[in-house]
């Protein structure tokens, strides 16, 4: 995990110092004396609150923190007669149209099924495949439980244009 150090609110955001924990969990980062805002995140878990440290000419010890896990996503990719859709991408992004700008992305399996590890908060998703329009954006709130059931049905970009032998033409005149 990385442990965030700022000297204002919202450390993961506005970190002045960093130090990465050890395998053990342990770290040690080395600050002016002053009133310093501290948090722990990692990829794999969600950011912790920030807790305030008054640091005063000596070491604090046991500034401690308990991570929570990230929570699964999932749901199913088909087409728009209930088909599977295998190979499709779905996009997760912290802004509107998420195609355009992927923080993660998850890829279906043979029977239309994904599923992305993710933190907390406000997630844009959609689908894309080959021969597919992309689908629009869910946005979704995730806040500490799994969220499942995010499914898209996407419709085709294939045309279907007749053979020239099937085609009837006529003119009047």
């Amino acid at each position: 995990a990385t442990v965030y150090v700022s000297s204002v609110p919202n450390a993961t955001a506005n970190a002045g110092f960093t130090a990465t924990t050890n395998a053990t969990g342990n770290y040690t980062v080395a600050v002016p004396d002053g009133i310093w805002y501290v948090a722990a995140g990692s990829s794999a878990y969600n950011a912790s609150a920030d807790q305030v440290v008054a640091v005063a000419g000596a070491n604090v010890p046991n500034n401690n923190f308990t991570l929570d896990a990230n929570v699964q996503m999932s749901g199913t990719v088909t087409d728009l007669s209930g088909g599977p859709v295998s190979g499709a991408t779905v996009y997760f992004s912290r802004f509107p149209n998420a195609s355009d700008r992927p923080f993660y992305t998850a890829t279906t399996n043979g029977s239309g099924a994904y599923n992305r590890s993710v933190q907390d908060g406000t997630w844009y998703v959609c689908a894309g495949a080959t021969n597919f329009y992309t689908s629009l954006d869910q946005a979704v709130v995730v806040n500490g439980a799994n969220v499942s059931d995010i499914d898209f049905a996407m419709e085709s970009s294939i045309r279907d244009i007749p053979r020239t032998a099937n085609l009837l033409f006529g003119c009047v005149t």
